[in-house]
């Protein structure tokens, strides 16, 4: 059944989703929260999907408008699980504009310590969760001609790493950069544009749980000076995702401080 109201009520701000139907994956926590607060803000009806449903209740209840937003437990790994994400998505609001693939995770272990388990379980969240929603959205956008996919990746994916221990986190976000850029040449076909975002490091529980020697030493391979907030990546999500940014395919925006511009 189709739920959505007529008009929801977005911010003053030129980057209106409304009236757009987004689906934002990650969003119990960090980055993807605040995309889905903020894409929420701009007037879109979002499905908020994470492997912890807990924390989408949370969520929602930061939410000022908790009508336009719905609740789905995912786990991005699985296909039988982001197909029904996108079922329940267009059964509840009628259609699929925008798709945000933020679930990620991410791990220090270096490299001669990595067993093939770990390996794989990163590869199997980052670049195949990845996949499979922008597969499962694009079936449901192409009859329509139009859409939007924005998939966060990380400078990882191009620095190499940010890091010691993180060969297998920067493998798969390189994967993220390269599927995006791969399939935007061929989403672009449908009237759909796929674009990316690398975030540099940002205030999030995952950081949180850092030790202060390595923050700092992160904090001073930063040209600004210190880590990004989590609304600042979803202020770029925002600008992609929207008709703001029209001409843009295939771009992999960096939104890191500084750290790539040498």
């Amino acid at each position: 059944m189709n739920t959505r109201s007529s008009s929801p009520h977005p911010d003053s701000s030129e980057f209106s989703l409304a009236p757009c139907v987004t689906i934002v994956t990650g969003a119990g926590s960090g980055i993807g929260k605040a995309i889905a607060k903020r894409f929420c803000s701009a007037g879109s009806y979002v499905t908020l999907a994470d492997i912890n449903h807990s924390n989408l209740e949370l969520v929602i209840s930061e939410m000022e408008t908790p009508e336009h937003v719905m609740p789905i437990t995912v786990d991005v790994t699985s296909k039988e699980s982001v197909d029904n994400m996108v079922k329940k998505t267009v059964e509840r609001w009628g259609t699929l504009d925008v798709l945000v693939c933020s679930a990620g995770i991410t791990s220090d272990t270096p490299f001669l310590e990595l067993s093939l388990e770990e390996w794989e379980q990163m590869l199997r969240t980052n670049l195949t969760g990845t996949f499979l929603c922008c597969k499962a959205a694009l079936v449901a956008m192409q009859e329509r001609k139009q859409g939007s996919i924005v998939n966060i990746a990380s400078v990882a994916g191009k620095k190499g790493g940010g890091f010691f221990g993180t060969s297998h986190y920067a493998a798969s976000k390189g994967g993220v950069l390269a599927f995006t850029r791969a399939l935007a040449r061929e989403a672009i076909r449908m009237g759909i544009r796929v674009n990316g975002i690398c975030p540099g490091p940002t205030e999030t529980p995952l950081i949180a749980k850092m030790d202060s020697q390595r923050r700092r030493q992160l904090t001073d391979s930063i040209p600004i000076g210190r880590f990004a907030e989590a609304d600042e990546i979803a202020r770029a999500a925002l600008f992609l995702a929207s008709n703001q940014s029209s001409y843009c395919v295939g771009e992999c925006l960096a939104v890191d401080g500084g750290i790539l511009m040498d």
